[in-house]
């Protein structure tokens, strides 16, 4: 019991850092153990007494984690969109608060459990931009989170609101946007974002 509590306060000392979202690099380096089996002892013994919960394969967390930082531990190379973003720009209402949607490269793949659930869409490399970092977290702009949710409308994803009637299209920057759709090849994909916001080429 003492080594638990002496590895909870190394976790309550960097918790807000990391925003309760840890790796198991992260344990490892915090705990220092012997050996790894001491290492997966006391993660358990942390579990067991309900310090860390287990999100998905190699990442844990604290009662007050950050859903968003999940995500970015997850992948670092991903980045935040779609409803998400659009909520925090205030371009639609709420969404499902324990939902994280976000864009990697490769393929689509979907993490969580009772806590929350994090969303990965995959993307090429090339559509990789429009990214900006608020407080550790890669975001997508507020164009570039609306260009991808038209983007992956048409692909068949499903968002859990109105593409078409519930964002405030107004508030987006138009120029912005037309400089972001040049990176995208597909002339009928240019169109469709083009009448969905009545922009001119």
């Amino acid at each position: 019991m003492k080594r638990v509590f002496a590895d909870y306060q190394r976790l309550e000392r960097h918790a807000a850092e990391m925003q309760g979202v840890f790796t198991v690099s992260d344990l490892r380096n915090l705990i220092a153990p012997a050996s790894e089996v001491e290492l997966f002892r006391c993660i358990r013994n942390l579990q067991a007494n309900g310090v860390l919960r287990r999100f998905c394969k190699s990442i844990y967390v604290t009662e007050n984690f950050n859903l968003e930082a999940v995500s970015c531990r997850i992948n670092p190379e991903s980045y935040i969109s779609f409803g998400t973003v659009l909520s925090r720009h205030l371009l639609i209402g709420v969404i499902p608060a324990h939902t994280v949607t976000g864009v990697k490269v490769g393929r689509c793949r979907h993490y969580g459990n009772g806590m929350g659930a994090v969303i990965h869409l995959g993307i090429n490399p090339d559509l990789m931009f429009g990214i900006e970092f608020k407080s550790g977290i890669r975001l997508a702009d507020a164009e570039k989170a609306y260009i991808d949710t038209l983007y992956f409308y048409q692909k068949g994803h499903r968002f859990p609101f109105d593409v078409f009637g519930d964002i405030d299209c107004g508030r987006l920057d138009k120029e912005r946007i037309n400089k972001y759709l040049k990176h995208y090849r597909n002339p009928k994909f240019v169109r469709f974002v083009e009448n969905c916001l009545n922009v001119k080429p």
